[in-house]
């Protein structure tokens, strides 16, 4: 697995967090709302 793979896997599993998180906030946000 060369450098450029690995950081391009690294970003990929980065985003997926970011998603993730800012997914749960609005979950839990209109959650609250109702």
């Amino acid at each position: 697995m060369n450098c450029f793979r690995q950081l391009q896997f690294y970003q990929k599993i980065r985003m997926n967090e970011l998603c993730r998180g800012s997914f749960m906030k609005w979950l839990q946000h209109s959650l609250f709302l109702k």
